[in-house]
């Protein structure tokens, strides 16, 4: 009589199939977490940046940009202009409320308002170009500006660029231009581009 075989019930096919998935679902999900977050950096003449959740960040003082100064270059931009910001302590923003990109003007205003504050210790007032009940903030136009204190007007239109005029910088764009544009002036403010 042929004797049979004991197989352990922990060890046969189907259970060493199970196990074989386990191992490579643990491996996989243990790979996953501790393969930390692999950074992208990206350096343009003596400037770093890194690129953090969405945002290209200039390494020396932590600004924020939506894109890196080499993007930037085939802008018009009036040197003028960005020296006004350069050398002023507090500038006027301002637009038209019934402009088609509001929302990304906005966004851009915003951004400009922090950054200048933050780190070039420009004070920023918002204006708007029309009266309109839904803003509580002033009608600041070119008539406001002064030497000391600019006024910049986001304009909605495709003659995308920057340039001054008296007193006033005029930021002219549609769409991520608007941004592209914002960017291009804290830029010229930090003298990561001229």
């Amino acid at each position: 009589m042929r004797k049979q075989k004991k197989t352990s019930k922990w060890f046969n096919k189907k259970n060493m199939m199970t196990y074989f998935i386990v191992i490579i679902m643990t491996f996989s999900i243990a790979g996953f977490l501790f393969s930390g977050d692999p950074t992208q950096s990206e350096r343009y003449n003596d400037h770093i940046f890194t690129y953090e959740q969405g945002l290209w960040i200039l390494e020396n003082n932590k600004v924020p940009f939506h894109f890196l100064p080499g993007d930037l270059l085939e802008l018009e931009v009036d040197e003028n202009a960005i020296n006004m910001i350069k050398n002023t302590k507090m500038i006027y923003t301002t637009f038209n409320t019934s402009s088609k990109d509001v929302s990304i003007i906005e966004l851009a205003r915003f951004e400009l308002m922090e950054d200048l504050g933050r780190v070039l210790n420009i004070y920023t007032l918002n204006g708007i170009i029309n009266d309109d009940e839904k803003y509580n903030v002033p009608v600041v136009t070119c008539e406001n500006a002064t030497q000391n204190v600019p006024v910049l007007i986001f304009i909605n239109n495709n003659n995308t660029g920057i340039r001054a005029e008296n007193n006033c910088v005029f930021l002219e764009g549609v769409g991520q231009e608007i941004i592209m544009l914002k960017d291009r002036i804290m830029y010229g403010a930090l003298g990561v581009l001229e």
